[in-house]
């Protein structure tokens, strides 16, 4: 009996230590990159809610302020029909519900979590992007923190990126897109998100992200079987390329 626990102990022990092993900074970057997009949802739900709560109280005023950002600063300490109709230059007679101060109250508290969300995010966007650059910088340069996290997740990890040929890195993230009724294959997944393409002629961003896609598959090369940093050199060649297609 006793030599059966100790057996069943060794086993739990070994078996302890083979999935610590095969956990590693791919792991913390995919649950950081799913922290940051929970916070998003949650964040975008309590505006929703919010901006519902507010119209019923005062639809003239939240009409005009369907913007997310600017509707919370504006709204922030202007609270009341007639602190947010000053603020806004128009009357504050109103259609709307009249709440009561318990109720407004309760708006106001609903606009500080929303903040505390955001700045949250912040803090946790901020942390991913020092891990992602301290263990993958050539990603990093190359990719940016989120697109290169995206990635990561995606994937599973820098190892299967880096085996991936770029056609694929492309359109990583858009699979969904190719049962679209339109029929037609996407020319890119979450490299979309990437700065050279946000910001690209829309004619041309086919061709960008074929470059960039190329440029990470580079990038994570390098990271995993060199380790060596050459970010430098590797944005500056991916920049030189996409502005000669400008």
């Amino acid at each position: 009996m006793e030599e059966t626990k100790r057996k069943n102990s060794d086993y739990i022990e070994r078996a302890g230590k083979e999935v610590k092993n095969r956990l590693s900074v791919n792991d913390l970057i995919s649950r950081l990159v799913n922290l940051v997009d929970g916070l998003e949802k949650a964040e975008n739900n309590a505006f929703e809610a919010l901006f519902d709560a507010y119209f019923l109280y005062f639809p003239e005023g939240a009409s005009l302020l369907k913007e997310r950002d600017r509707f919370i600063e504006s709204i922030r300490g202007n609270i009341t029909r007639e602190k947010l109709a000053s603020f806004l230059s128009i009357t504050s007679s109103s259609m709307g519900y009249d709440m009561s101060d318990a109720d407004l109250k309760l708006l106001e508290d609903v606009i500080k979590q929303i903040s505390n969300l955001k700045e949250l995010s912040k803090s946790i966007n901020s942390h991913m992007d020092a891990v992602v650059r301290t263990n993958y910088p050539n990603l990093h340069a190359v990719a940016g923190t989120l697109v290169a996290a995206r990635l990561i997740l995606l994937c599973g990890g820098v190892k299967q990126l880096s085996f991936m040929p770029s056609s694929k890195i492309q359109v990583l993230g858009a699979e969904k897109g190719l049962f679209t009724k339109s029929k037609r294959t996407p020319k890119y997944g979450v490299i979309y998100h990437h700065a050279a393409l946000e910001s690209a002629n829309q004619k041309k961003r086919g061709k960008i992200a074929r470059i960039v896609a190329s440029f990470i598959s580079l990038a994570a090369k390098v990271d995993y079987f060199s380790k060596k940093d050459e970010s430098k050199i590797l944005l500056d060649k991916m920049n030189s390329k996409i502005r000669s297609l400008k």
